[in-house]
């Protein structure tokens, strides 16, 4: 599935260090993603590029759920700074999971990159469409991260129901060792516009639909 989705970090206007390394060197908390995730990666290159470059300032990582538990720990004061997808706006306007309650405290302070994702399945796989995947296995995201939000999203809009499939609540990292194990029949890999599918070392047939949301699948290059 092509998706667009605008990355930021975001502040949590009142939001305060939680410790101090020194007087005057506040320590600030980033909320990322799993330990083997893309966010936790990403918010360590951030912070130490931060830690080198911004004099008195501390940034340091914390590994949570992902973008949902993120943006929770934001409005608790426990993180100050956190890498979101697009979850982030459906907050913001009280959409979906945030019905009712907007997040309007967030701020975006800058936008990383677009993002796809991609629908992963083992090679010489018989699924050669969305609907194809209906009563089997399907890792869909960890329960309160914004992959499995999209995960869902993504379904619902090719006509297929979550429900439809047997979910397993993994994330990106286990949902592709899952994949490789055979215990699951597909899982989500969502990455920047630039970067490669795994590598065939891996057996691994990427694939992602089209922008029409027709539900069809055709082999990434």
């Amino acid at each position: 599935m092509r998706i667009t989705a605008l990355f930021a970090l975001l502040l949590l206007l009142c939001g305060l260090p939680v410790g101090t390394a020194s007087a005057f060197q506040p320590v600030y908390i980033m909320g990322s993603s799993s330990m083997g995730g893309t966010y936790y990666q990403l918010a360590g290159i951030i912070a130490e590029a931060v830690n080198d470059k911004v004099p008195g300032v501390r940034l340091a990582v914390q590994p949570t759920g992902g973008t949902a538990e993120n943006i929770d720990n934001l409005e608790k004061g426990l993180n100050q700074f956190a890498l979101t997808d697009s979850l982030a706006v459906m907050a913001y306007e009280g959409r979906d999971l945030y019905y009712e309650r907007p997040q309007t405290y967030l701020r975006a302070v800058m936008p990383l990159y677009p993002e796809v994702a991609r629908l992963l399945v083992p090679a010489g796989s018989p699924v050669r469409s969305l609907s194809d995947l209906a009563g089997r296995r399907v890792a869909l995201g960890r329960k309160g991260s914004g992959v499995l939000v999209t995960a869902r999203q993504i379904l619902e809009a090719s006509g297929l129901r979550s429900d439809a499939v047997h979910s397993v609540y993994l994330g990106m990292g286990e949902g592709l060792l899952a994949l490789r194990d055979g215990t699951v029949g597909a899982s989500p890999s969502w990455a920047n516009s630039t970067s490669r599918p795994p590598s065939s070392e891996a057996s691994f047939s990427p694939f992602f639909a089209g922008p029409c949301w027709d539900g069809s699948i055709s082999t990434s290059t």
